[in-house]
């Protein structure tokens, strides 16, 4: 059960950091909506 939970963990984070990076990758007008939702609030 720990095994699996642990990967379940490793997969969760990945993914969230996946689309964090992706993120980048979005053209105007929603990049702005992106960075919001993805908790980047530095000044751009």
């Amino acid at each position: 059960m720990i095994e699996l939970l642990n990967q379940q963990l490793a997969d969760v984070l990945d993914l969230g950091l996946q689309a964090k990076q992706s993120h980048w990758n979005v053209k105007r007008p929603h990049f702005i909506g992106l960075h919001e939702l993805f908790g980047d609030t530095r000044q751009l």
